[in-house]
């Protein structure tokens, strides 16, 4: 399930989200970041009572310093009872390849929080390195093991995006900051 059009912040109102307690942009330091937003089309997708799985219910934006691009994404894993990310500020991906097949934002720089679930169904936070990326998600499924995934008809463009601001620093270590946030 895909929405008919792309998400329609503004560059103004994604870069108010990037206030203390979370970051402030700096593009001297970070050429790119990435705005995630969980739940962004919950009122017209999905049910709209609560957060839907495996769809394309969500958006990721990206933001340079002269630049703002909008994707459908998926921010959940496909599956319930799955690792999922936790809201917050992550200065922990950078480019690299997803399962060594193709270039994606991969979890190699920093720890991340993913919320677990037990056996009666309540959660807690675990921390750490988890392969948690920003990678293709599929036509018919999201595709996602507690990843972020970008719809396939979109994919090349974010990658362009990313390769174009973030490639010509080279592959080691530059950081793409996220901050994923809960509407």
């Amino acid at each position: 399930m895909t929405p008919q059009k792309r998400p329609q912040l503004t560059r103004e109102d994604a870069v108010k989200h990037f206030t203390p307690p979370y970051a402030t942009l700096d593009f001297e330091k970070y050429p790119l970041y990435r705005l995630s937003i969980r739940g962004y089309y919950t009122k017209s997708m999905g049910d709209p009572t609560k957060n839907d799985l495996g769809i394309y219910d969500d958006a990721i934006f990206l933001i340079t310093k002269n630049g703002f691009w909008a994707f459908n994404a998926n921010t959940d894993p496909t599956n319930k009872g799955v690792a999922m990310l936790v809201p917050g500020m992550y200065f922990s991906q950078g480019l690299d390849l997803h399962q060594n097949r193709y270039p994606a934002l991969c979890q190699r720089l920093g720890e991340m929080k993913v919320w677990r679930y037990k056996s009666d169904k309540t959660r807690y936070v675990d921390t750490g390195y988890f392969g948690v990326n920003c990678h293709s998600g599929g036509k018919t499924k999201t595709n996602s093991e507690a990843c972020e995934t970008i719809h396939p008809m979109q994919y090349g463009e974010f990658m362009h995006v990313v390769i174009e601001t973030v490639g010509k620093y080279g592959w080691n270590g530059i950081c793409v900051p996220n901050l994923l946030i809960e509407y």
